[in-house]
């Protein structure tokens, strides 16, 4: 599958194990790579270099596509590239007694630049499991390993390219696998910001990252109640006693009444978010930012009333969104 600058495709399969062999001291990472047809792709450089200083590991796959490395625990970059394929590179950190395994596919490049893979951190504090066997121990503390985010641009303008570079780094800086519902983003400096079908987002706020990447939540956690609609209406209906009348229209309300109160919902999870993300101070100024820009009723309402909304949702099992875990 070629890659081009409006998407960018990858394949990316992860296991953990341990190896007792190996000196505690030293993790094990295994690495396979091969191209969209599934054919292996031999004298692929892998390198994995520290984020602080420190002298880089480097391996080439073998014929049968696969590489090894041997490194201490710590942050890395990881990049794999090959000539004809994509260049790809991630951010890694490893935590504690955990080996990791990838298979990764490289698109055929026909990119304008290096394709990106998102920020990954894994973390276990101990397994009895032997190279091959999956892990079952329930001591076992590992992050889920997300399918990379990729960006594209619509127009492939200066602003929006800037835009891409702005939220990646974003997406790098911050552990947002929790409300990574949707995997495919488009910067579209011609569109309103909207979820469905492809969440797109605009280029207004590329000096205001805490503001980008509160939008960028918001319009993950539309796809995190797009999950769950039977809750996510008769949570509506409990807002209707709370709410009788709402605002419809900007600035104060949504395009119609479900809108609007569906908006109570998302806000109010997004409010939640930002506090994880971006702490206490800085998500309340930009929810009061949002207050006085858009949806103004419904953020002024959530900001209120946050309790009220906070009970409506967990009413309805709608208020701890997690997409690491299975429905």
């Amino acid at each position: 599958m070629a890659c081009n600058h409006f998407r960018c495709s990858v394949v990316l399969v992860v296991s953990v194990f341990s190896l007792n062999a190996q000196p505690e001291s030293n993790r094990h990472l295994a690495v396979h790579v091969s191209d969209p047809s599934g054919a292996v792709i031999p004298k692929a450089m892998v390198e994995v270099e520290p984020l602080a200083h420190g002298t880089a590991f480097t391996a080439q796959t073998d014929d049968r596509g696969n590489a090894d490395l041997y490194l201490p625990s710590g942050k890395y970059q990881l990049s794999i590239r090959s000539p004809g394929f994509c260049f790809k590179k991630r951010a890694l950190e490893v935590v504690g007694a955990t080996d990791q395994s990838f298979s990764v596919v490289l698109p055929v490049d026909s990119c304008p630049g290096p394709c990106q893979m998102a920020c990954i951190t894994v973390q276990a504090e101990s397994s009895t499991a032997t190279r091959g066997i999956p892990i079952s121990n329930s001591s076992l503390s590992s992050r889920a390993l997300e399918s990379p985010v990729t960006i594209g641009t619509a127009h492939n303008s200066a602003t929006e390219l800037a835009t891409k570079t702005q939220l990646e780094r974003l997406i790098a800086a911050h552990d947002l696998g929790q409300w990574t519902f949707t995997h495919e983003i488009v910067i579209d400096e011609k569109s309103i910001p909207h979820s469905h079908p492809v969440l797109t987002l605009h280029t207004r706020h590329q000096k205001q990252d805490d503001e980008l990447l509160s939008t960028y939540l918001h319009e993950q956690l539309h796809w995190f109640l797009t999950g769950h609609p039977a809750e996510t209406r008769a949570a509506e209906q409990d807002l209707t006693k709370l709410y009788p009348s709402v605002p419809i229209g900007y600035p104060d309300g949504a395009k119609d009444t479900e809108s609007t109160y569906l908006h109570l919902l998302v806000c109010q999870l997004e409010q939640q978010a930002d506090r994880v993300v971006l702490g206490d101070k800085r998500t309340t100024e930009v929810m009061q930012f949002w207050a006085g820009d858009h949806y103004r009723w419904v953020y002024r309402t959530v900001i209120q009333d946050e309790a009220k909304i906070e009970d409506v949702l967990k009413r309805h099992h709608l208020d701890t969104p997690n997409a690491r875990l299975p429905d």
